[in-house]
């Protein structure tokens, strides 16, 4: 998501977060001029407008948003036209960046160095454990006297 400007990555990473809260209701996206709308139910993303842009279209003017707030309300769930409908709302995340957005949340792998001289992983040869012994008895002594 480097390619992103500030404030379009933190409105991005805020619809992100509600489609990850399984959310429904409405995205809303206020600017200077349209406002954008997007509608989620259970985390998954059912239509978008912006302006006159409806569904794909619409998402593709929301990518490119320079500034704006964003608002969530699960109250309100906008019922648009079916020309605003997303028909797959996975490749719509993707698009939009989603999968570079998991991603970056992933902790960087662990690295190892070795010394020079020190053995692989596959060189090391585990000892053997030792036979536990069985445990011994104790005698009880019973004076009978």
């Amino acid at each position: 998501m480097a390619a992103y400007t500030k404030y379009n990555q933190q409105i991005l990473i805020g619809l992100f977060k509600f489609c990850m809260r399984k959310a429904t209701g409405t995205f809303i996206v206020a600017t200077d001029g349209p406002t954008c709308q997007i509608v989620i139910d259970q985390g998954v993303l059912i239509s978008a407008s912006y302006g006159q842009s409806k569904g794909l279209a619409a998402l593709q003017e929301f990518k490119e948003l320079e500034a704006g707030h964003f608002k969530f309300s699960d109250t309100y769930k906008l019922r648009m036209k079916d020309n605003a409908a997303i028909d797959n709302s996975d490749e719509a995340l993707s698009f939009l960046g989603f999968t570079q957005y998991l991603e970056s949340l992933a902790p960087p792998p662990v690295v190892k160095i070795r010394k020079v001289g020190e053995p692989t992983p596959a060189e090391i040869v585990e000892p053997e454990p030792e036979p536990v012994p069985e445990p011994k008895r104790k005698i009880i002594s019973m004076y009978r006297g």
